[in-house]
């Protein structure tokens, strides 16, 4: 009993003593180490490098190690250099297998590498006073998917690395808004708007998709100017000018004017049509297309449920909605292509005057607007403007 006891007592001090038992090693002293020093500019090769080959850089360039063995079989090996500062540490789990590795450089800066069990690595990289500077996402192939500097006015500057070989970097306010937007094509060229800009042509692609598309509903304003109210950097407001059954044909219109928007700003930054459902889905999850795919999903769902009978389960009804978004979104893409120059017209005009009215709306596109249920018709886009300049209220 009194061994028992003893071996219980021992549990208890080695679990309050952070659970860890050392075991401090010296390896062998190498003239020529001074890690920190040369590791520094190795942060760009660190793409795709195998944990085990840097592992074993580290231990021949280090002066000695220390290791400390943890209660749960996992272990920390810290290296030092020849003026016995710290210069590298990594962290090793139960299974021996290296989970992350951490660089001190002598700028007193930190680089981590982060492994994953799905064969993706995190690599962060820490200031002086140990705040996170920036962080990259690299996938199994050893490929970079995204990127984030820090800065220190808590300013955000993000790139995606897209499969195409281009790359979109987003500049984002101590807010989280996106104030400008960048995408560098494979040969160089580069391709930036801001924020406002962005919104003109999202809400440009809204508003021309539902002039073309939806004879039955009347665009009553385009805005640009943000709504606190809403949360919304710009909107664009219909009418219904009179009731119709939603056919299929008619819901699938409406998915596509709620996709116009994003498919409005890739056009703009000349980013290709995404081919792959997942990728489109993606595309749209950024918090900013929340309302747009959340009306697309809305009237997706209605189209599956008009076009069977038959019982779906959850899964299967969702799978067919994702697809639905994908089609449709497709042909929102296409849309906004081919009539480019009038998405352009409407997004240039709201940039000077941040508000576009039902008949200015339409005019300017040379669309005659759809008749309000007491009006009689029709009313062509030459007498709208004829009512304009004459003062008269429709």
């Amino acid at each position: 009993m009194n061994f028992i006891q003893n071996q219980s007592l021992k549990i208890i001090l080695i679990c309050s003593l952070h659970l860890a038992i050392p075991h401090t090693t010296l390896s062998k002293e190498f003239p020529r180490s001074n890690l920190s020093s040369n590791l520094s500019s190795q942060i760009s090769a660190y793409f795709g490098k195998n944990s085990q080959n840097l592992h074993q850089k580290i231990e021949l360039e280090a002066f000695k190690s220390q290791d400390i063995l943890n209660f749960d079989g996992s272990k920390i090996i810290d290296y030092f250099n020849e003026l016995s500062k710290n210069s590298a540490r990594i962290m090793i789990n139960s299974r021996n297998m290296i989970t992350s590795i951490t660089l001190f450089h002598e700028d007193s800066t930190q680089t981590r590498i982060s492994y994953h069990p799905d064969k993706t690595q995190t690599i962060e990289t820490f200031d002086i006073d140990h705040k996170n500077s920036s962080r990259t996402e690299i996938n199994v192939y050893g490929k970079p998917i995204w990127s984030v500097k820090f800065n220190h006015d808590t300013t955000q500057e993000k790139t995606t690395y897209n499969l195409d070989g281009t790359q979109t970097a987003q500049l984002i306010n101590n807010q989280g808004k996106i104030i400008a937007t960048t995408v560098t094509q494979p040969h160089g060229a580069a391709i930036t708007a801001n924020a406002k800009l962005l919104v003109a042509w999202h809400e440009a692609g809204h508003a021309l998709s539902y002039m073309h598309h939806h004879s039955s509903s009347l665009i009553d304003y385009i805005t640009i100017k943000p709504d606190a109210a809403t949360k919304t950097e710009g909107h664009v407001r219909s009418l219904q000018a009179y009731q119709v059954d939603p056919s299929i044909s008619h819901l699938e219109k409406h998915v596509i004017s709620a996709l116009c928007g994003g498919a409005a700003e890739q056009v703009l930054l000349h980013e290709k049509m995404l081919e792959k459902t997942s990728d489109i889905l993606q595309f749209f999850s950024n918090p900013k297309f929340a309302s747009d795919i959340a009306l697309a999903r809305k009237n997706a769902q209605e189209i599956v449920t008009k076009q069977t009978f038959q019982y779906f389960t959850l899964q299967q009804t969702e799978q067919k909605i994702n697809e639905i978004v994908a089609d449709l979104y497709k042909q929102a893409y296409q849309f906004i292509m081919q009539h480019k120059l009038q998405v352009a017209k409407i997004a240039e005009t709201l940039i000077k005057q941040e508000t576009l009215a039902t008949d200015e709306a339409y005019n300017l596109v040379n669309i005659d607007r759809p008749l309000l249920a007491h009006e009689q018709g029709p009313l062509p886009a030459s007498l709208v403007h004829d009512y304009k300049n004459s003062v008269w209220v429709l």
